[in-house]
């Protein structure tokens, strides 16, 4: 599904979308982003579910009862499905979404590391409100990047172009192994959202995901389901053209984490093009929490 769509009176408006990660759709340029995601932490939480139910998306979202945990506290979300109770919890979120666990966790990242990690990907614009940054300043492999990350994790429906800070810490965290716990976050966003209307519904394709792994032995019906919303193969056309109308069109640099990762993932397609002899200097940059 492209466009938002309603089920017994609710919206399901155009959030959380799937990532576009088959090189068989995209031009060659962005599949080193593509195989990239497709190797992270981030795959399933990008991708799935393959098949959304509006009943069970629906019993989740109306029947959750949030708690925002006051100012020093975690958040959680209470479920019910025929009378059965579940606590969701940011460990739950992690767990539905095969989100990493950490024995501890960086809270955030801080604003100068992220400033020169747009830096180091030539990032044209000015960096100074770090809040405001958008993706046409960088070249088109990292917008798509960012694209795919605001639209899955992003708590808004509209301007995309936006690189929100969520959006920056996750992808500064997945670059840099930085262990950045966002569970918490998307518990605050499907509450706020729920709490703000329970006939809107936000991040269809995390509710269904909590929902399974909550209650594993409810199977997807055989009706009433729809596919997630998902990134289409126009965002690369887009990109192309937009880059190509630029005076100086920014060089794609990438960080050797990226490079090592995908050495040792793929090492026939990547081994010989990351050799020891083709590495670039590193960022500067470290990563450090505030």
């Amino acid at each position: 599904s492209t466009k938002a769509f309603e089920y017994d009176g609710a919206k399901f408006v155009t959030n959380n979308y799937a990532a576009l990660l088959s090189n068989d759709d995209a031009p060659r340029e962005f599949h080193l982003i593509q195989d990239y995601l497709a190797h992270s932490d981030l795959m399933y939480a990008l991708t799935q579910p393959e098949v959304l139910s509006h009943v069970q998306i629906l019993t989740f979202w109306r029947s959750a009862r949030y708690n925002d945990g006051g100012e020093h506290g975690s958040p959680s979300l209470t479920c019910t499905y025929e009378g059965q109770e579940y606590l969701v919890s940011p460990e739950t979120v992690r767990k539905a979404l095969h989100l990493p666990e950490h024995s501890k966790f960086s809270s955030s990242v801080s604003t100068q590391t992220r400033k020169d990690m747009m830096q180091f990907f030539g990032y044209s614009g000015n960096t100074d409100k770090i809040g405001e940054l958008k993706r046409p300043h960088l070249c088109k492999e990292w917008s798509f990047f960012y694209d795919c990350i605001t639209r899955a994790f992003g708590n808004k429906c509209s301007n995309f172009d936006a690189i929100p800070i969520f959006s920056q810490q996750i992808g500064y965290s997945l670059l840099h192994n930085l262990k950045f716990d966002m569970a918490p976050s998307i518990l605050r966003f499907i509450g706020d959202r729920k709490s703000e209307d329970e006939n809107i519904v936000y991040f269809a394709r995390f509710c269904q995901l909590i929902f399974s792994y909550c209650f594993p032995n409810v199977p997807l019906p055989d009706s009433g389901t729809e596919l997630p919303f998902k990134i289409t193969k126009r965002a690369f056309t887009d990109l192309i053209k937009k880059d190509s109308k630029k005076p100086n069109p920014p060089v794609f640099a990438i960080p050797v984490t990226v490079q090592d990762k995908l050495r040792v993932a793929m090492p026939d397609k990547y081994g010989t093009l990351f050799s020891d002899e083709n590495l670039p200097h590193p960022s500067s940059s470290t990563a450090h929490t505030d």
